[in-house]
């Protein structure tokens, strides 16, 4: 399994450019909230994730799902992400709108909600 960074690389087929983003984040079933995958979303990047743990409600509809364990699955999730532009351009649209749904502002205010609840305030 790759872990780590890793340094840009450029793809051509058929005229076009890949980027392959300088961090790839696993595709595990114990990945935890999210950051990895809000990350590739925020940044216009169309992204596959594990449908276990928390994944699903993290990206919504806005990310591939695939099986973690199903090679096959991961293999097919990566191929419609290469081959299929309109679905490229639907998740880098809804990526970029759900990714905004998720900031350290908003996540501080509800904490403190919580809190202060919680202390009776």
């Amino acid at each position: 399994m790759m872990r780590g960074r890793m340094e840009p690389v450029l793809f051509h087929r058929s005229g076009g450019r890949w980027k392959v983003p300088s961090t790839l984040p696993p595709c595990t079933p114990g990945q935890g909230f999210g950051p990895p995958p809000l990350e590739a979303m925020a940044s216009g990047t169309p992204t596959l994730v594990g449908n276990r743990a928390s994944l699903p409600e993290v990206v919504g509809d806005a990310a591939v799902q695939v099986a973690p364990f199903d090679i096959e699955a991961i293999a097919d999730g990566l191929h419609r992400l290469i081959e299929d532009a309109s679905l490229r351009a639907v998740l880098r649209e809804k990526g970029l709108e759900r990714a905004g749904q998720f900031n350290w502002s908003k996540t501080a205010e509800q904490t403190w909600r919580v809190l202060a609840e919680a202390a009776g305030n």
